[in-house]
């Protein structure tokens, strides 16, 4: 049985993690999609331009991943504080 509760204990702990690095992203994405609107994103070279859109679409996709594993540890039991 302590078995069990060792490994419940792990999965909690990556369940944390994940929320830990949820949250730290939804930051990034928020403060990298106001900069984006600003005068100062236009003033910088299209490639700059570029590059930080793309790591924008990528830190979404990246979240939108995060998302799914979060809801797969919800679906097998892992209780997540926040998340219903």
């Amino acid at each position: 049985m302590s078995s069990l509760i060792g490994i419940q204990q792990k999965v909690d702990d990556n369940v944390q993690h994940m929320l830990a690095e949820e949250a730290q992203l939804y930051g990034r994405i928020g403060k990298l999609s106001q900069f984006i609107n600003t005068p100062r994103f236009a003033q910088l070279s299209e490639v700059e331009q570029s590059l930080m859109a793309s790591q924008l679409l990528t830190m979404q996709a990246y979240s939108a991943i995060l998302s799914t594993r979060l809801q797969l540890a919800t679906a097998t039991g892992v209780t997540i504080p926040g998340k219903q």
